[in-house]
C-alpha cells in the first residue's frame, strides 16, 4: 500500500511538473515529463492529453493526432478530444479524417445541447470535405432542429451546387429537392431546379484553341454564378444569354449579355463572351473593347490575348496583333512550360517584338501571326507544348532556355517541337549521336531555327567537342545580335564563359557586349573575375589592366562601394608587384573615399618612407596618430608606432614620432632611447648636422649619461 501511495505521489509530482513546463511554454521538456507520467499510469488520459497538446505546440501534428486517439479510447464521449483530433488531422493534411472527427465532435456537442459549438464543427467538417455529404447533411439536420430553415436550405443548395459542378446531375437534383421540400418558394432552389431540368447544354468547342478553351471556362463560371448565387434582376438575363449562346443564336446572346451588364453585373466573363461573339460577327472594334476588359482577369488572360491578336490581324494591324500574341505565348511559357525566370522571359519577348517591328516587314509579321494562329487551332497543341517541359528545364540550368515564340516562329513549328522533345529524350538516355542526328533532321525543316542550333551546340558540349560548340555558339550570338535580341546574345556568351572560364578572349567579348547593352554592373563584375583569373595565371600586368578598366567603368555607377573594392584590390596588387608610385596614387584615392581606414593609411606611411618622401610621411603619420589617439588613446598610438618601427627600424620619421609621444606621456627615459636610436641612424647615413641636432635634444632632457652626449657632440664639432 505504501509503495502504491509512493508511486501515485511520484505520478502526481511528475504531472504537476509537466503542467508547469507547459504553462511556461517549455514544450519539449513538458513532452518528456508527460511521457514519463503516462508510463507511470497507463490507464490515465490526462498525460496522453498533455502529450498531444505538446506535440501540437511543437507542430508535430501526426504524433499529436495519435496521442489524441489514445486519449479518446479512454474518454470516447468527450467532444473536446474529438475536436482536437480533428484540428490535428487538418494540420497534418488528412482532411477526410479531420472531417470524420469534427462530425463526431459535433454530434456529441449536439447531445449536450451545445448547438453553436456543434454547428461550428459540422461547418468545419463540411468545408474540409465538400465531396462528402455526411457533414453537410448533419449540419442541415441540426439547423432544422433549431428552426433555422433558411440555413438548412442554404446547406442543401451548397451540396446541390457542388455535385452540379462535378457533373453529377442526379445527386444535385436530389439535394435541390430536399431544399424545396423545406422552402418550396426559395428562388435559388427554383432557379437551380430549372437549370437542372433544362440541363442548359454548353457545347464543347469544335477545336481546342486557347480562346475556345477560355470561352468554356467563362461559360462555366457564369453557370456557377447562376446556380450558386442567383442575382435579382440579372439571373434571368444570364440564363437566357447562356441558352442562346449554346444554341448558336449570337444576336440573342449578345442582347441578353448586354442586358446583364446594364443591370449592374459587370463581369469579365460576360465581357469575354461578348468579345468572342462580336468577333464572330466581325464587329472587331466592339470585340476588342470587351476583350480588353477581360484581360486583367487571370483565368481569361490567355484566351483574351489570343482573341485580341486575331482581331487585330483581321483589322490589318500586325504590330498590335503580335503584341497580344507574344503576351499569350509569354503566359504559356510561364505557366504551362514553367519557366522560372520571369524577368528574362519578359526581356526576350520584348526584344522579339521590337525585332519584328524594326524589320518593318509586314508580310513576314503576318506570316508569323498566321503560323501561330494555325498552330494553336490544331488539335493537341497543348500536349505538343507540354512535351517541351523537360527540354526547357534542362536548358534553364544552362541559362539559355528558349522561349516558345522562338520555336514557333519557324515555318514548321510542329516538326521543331517534335525534334526538340525527341532529341532531349535521347540526351537524357545518353544517346548523344542520335540526339545530334535528330537535330540535323529538324534543321532540314527549319534551317534558321536558332533554338535548334542552340540545342545542337549543347549536344556538342556533352560530346566534349568544345571547340565546335564554341564556334557554333559564337555564330548563334552574332545572329541574335543582328536580330536585335541582346538578352540572347548575353545568355549565349555567359554560357560560353561557363564552358571556358579561363578563355580571356571570350570573357572580353562578354564584357564588351554587357557594356554595349548598358549592363554596366555586370560588366564590372566580369572585369573583376577576369582580373582574378589573370592574377591566378601570374599575369599581374593583365590583372592590373583589368582593374583599371573596372575602375573607369565604376565611375559611371552611383555606388561608391564598387570603386572602394576595385581600388583596394589594385592597391594590394601594386604593393605586391612593388609599383610604389602607382600604389601611392591608388592609396591616396582610397584614403579620400575611406579616411578612417587605417590599414590603407598605414601602407601609405610605409610607401612614403620607401620613396624617401619624409614630409608626406610625417604628415600622413600625424593624421593617423590623431585618429588612433581618439579611439585607443596614447597607448594605442605607442603600439602602432612600435609595430611600424619593428618593420622599418631605420625610419627616422617613425623614431622621432615615437620619441615625441614618449615625451608627451612623461616617459623621458624611453624618449631618450628613441632619440639615441635616431641619432645613430643619422650618423650611419652621414647626416652629421641632423645627428648633432638630435644630440642637443637629448642633452636638453638631462639624462643620467648627459656628459657622454656632451662629449659626443664636442667630437662632432659642437
Amino acid at each position: 500500500m505504501a509503495r502504491m501511495d509512493l508511486n501515485h505521489q511520484r505520478y502526481e509530482e511528475t504531472l504537476r511538473k509537466a503542467h508547469a513546463s507547459a504553462w511556461e511554454g517549455r514544450w519539449e521538456e513538458a513532452l518528456a515529463l508527460y511521457r514519463q507520467a503516462a508510463s507511470m499510469n497507463p490507464d490515465a488520459s490526462e498525460p496522453l492529453i498533455g502529450i498531444a497538446t505538446a506535440y501540437s505546440e511543437l507542430g508535430l501534428w501526426e504524433e499529436a493526432a495519435e496521442a489524441y486517439r489514445k486519449a479518446i479510447r479512454m474518454e470516447p464521449d468527450t467532444p473536446a478530444l474529438w475536436e482536437k483530433l480533428g484540428e490535428a488531422f487538418l494540420k497534418a493534411g488528412q482532411k477526410t479524417e479531420a472531417s470524420q472527427a469534427y462530425v463526431t465532435a459535433g454530434k456529441l456537442y449536439r447531445k449536450r445541447k451545445e448547438y453553436r459549438k456543434a454547428a461550428d464543427l459540422l461547418l468545419k467538417a463540411a468545408k474540409a470535405t465538400p465531396h462528402l455529404p455526411e457533414p453537410a447533411e448533419n449540419l442541415a439536420d441540426l439547423y432544422l432542429e433549431l428552426g433555422r430553415k433558411d440555413l438548412a436550405v442554404k446547406t442543401y443548395l451548397g451540396l446541390a451546387s457542388y455535385f452540379n459542378r462535378k457533373g453529377d446531375k442526379v445527386q444535385a437534383a436530389a439535394y435541390c429537392k430536399r431544399a424545396l421540400e423545406i422552402d418550396p418558394s426559395n428562388p435559388q432552389a427554383l432557379a437551380l431546379k430549372a437549370s437542372l431540368e433544362q440541363a442548359m447544354p454548353i457545347s464543347p468547342p469544335k477545336e481546342s484553341t486557347p480562346w475556345e478553351l477560355t470561352r468554356t471556362r467563362a461559360l462555366k463560371s457564369l453557370a456557377d454564378i447562376l446556380f450558386e448565387a442567383p442575382l435579382p434582376g440579372v439571373s434571368n438575363y444570364l440564363a437566357q444569354a447562356l441558352d442562346s449562346q449554346s444554341k448558336g443564336d449570337i444576336d440573342q446572346a449578345i442582347y441578353y449579355y448586354k442586358q446583364a451588364l446594364a443591370s449592374g453585373f459587370d463581369s469579365p466573363d460576360i465581357h469575354f463572351n461578348l468579345g468572342l461573339l462580336y468577333k464572330e460577327k466581325f464587329l472587331l472594334d466592339e470585340a476588342i473593347g470587351h476583350l480588353q476588359k477581360a484581360l486583367e482577369h487571370e483565368p481569361l488572360t490567355l484566351g483574351a490575348h489570343f482573341a485580341l491578336g486575331e482581331c487585330y490581324r483581321l483589322k490589318g494591324r500586325p504590330e498590335e496583333a503580335l503584341r497580344h500574341l507574344f503576351e499569350a505565348l509569354k503566359f504559356i511559357d510561364l505557366t504551362t512550360l514553367e519557366h522560372t525566370n520571369a524577368d528574362e522571359v519578359a526581356k526576350i519577348y520584348k526584344a522579339l517584338a521590337e525585332s519584328f517591328i524594326a524589320q518593318g516587314e509586314k508580310g513576314k509579321a503576318l506570316e508569323f501571326i498566321n503560323s501561330l494562329l494555325s498552330f494553336f487551332s490544331s488539335r493537341g497543341w497543348e500536349d505538343k507544348v507540354r512535351e517541351l517541359k523537360e527540354y526547357i528545364r534542362a536548358m534553364e540550368e544552362e541559362g539559355i532556355a528558349p522561349s516558345l515564340a522562338e520555336i514557333l516562329e519557324t515555318p514548321h513549328p510542329e516538326a521543331v517541337l517534335q525534334t526538340l522533345a525527341l532529341s532531349q529524350e535521347f540526351v537524357r538516355r545518353g544517346l548523344l549521336k542520335s540526339a545530334s542526328e535528330e537535330c540535323m533532321r529538324g534543321l532540314i525543316y527549319a534551317p534558321f531555327c536558332l533554338p535548334l542550333h542552340i540545342h545542337l551546340a549543347e549536344v556538342l558540349v556533352r560530346q566534349n567537342r568544345l571547340e565546335e560548340a564554341t564556334q557554333k555558339y559564337l555564330l548563334i550570338a552574332q545572329l541574335y545580335e543582328l536580330r536585335g535580341i541582346p538578352q540572347r546574345v548575353l545568355d549565349i556568351l555567359q554560357r560560353l564563359i561557363k564552358l571556358n572560364p579561363i578563355d580571356i578572349n571570350l570573357r572580353a567579348k562578354f564584357i564588351n557586349a554587357l557594356i554595349k547593352y548598358g549592363r554596366l554592373g555586370e560588366a564590372l563584375e566580369q572585369y573583376l573575375q577576369l582580373a582574378d583569373i589573370l592574377y591566378e595565371m601570374a599575369d599581374f600586368k593583365g590583372a592590373i589592366e583589368s582593374y583599371r578598366h573596372a575602375l573607369a567603368l565604376s565611375a559611371k555607377l552611383p555606388e561608391k562601394e564598387h570603386q572602394i573594392l576595385i581600388l583596394s584590390r589594385l592597391f594590394q596588387l601594386y604593393l605586391q608587384t612593388m609599383h610604389w608610385k602607382e600604389a601611392i596614387k591608388v592609396g591616396e584615392n582610397l584614403k579620400a573615399l575611406q579616411p578612417d581606414e587605417l590599414e590603407v593609411r598605414r601602407n601609405l606611411v610605409v610607401l612614403y618612407s620607401k620613396l624617401d618622401k619624409a614630409e608626406e610621411e610625417a604628415r600622413e603619420l600625424a593624421e593617423i596618430l590623431s585618429l588612433i589617439r581618439k579611439k585607443d588613446g596614447l597607448q594605442g598610438a605607442e603600439a602602432f608606432l612600435k609595430e611600424l618601427i619593428q618593420e622599418n627600424p631605420k625610419d627616422q620619421v617613425l623614431r622621432r614620432a615615437l620619441a615625441n609621444l614618449y615625451l608627451e606621456m612623461g616617459l623621458k627615459e624611453k624618449a631618450v632611447e628613441e632619440l639615441d636610436a635616431l641619432g645613430e641612424i643619422q650618423l650611419d647615413f652621414g647626416l652629421i648636422e641632423e645627428a648633432k641636432k638630435t644630440i642637443r635634444e637629448i642633452i636638453a632632457l638631462e639624462p643620467p649619461q648627459v656628459e657622454t652626449y656632451r662629449e659626443l657632440l664636442e667630437r662632432l664639432g659642437g
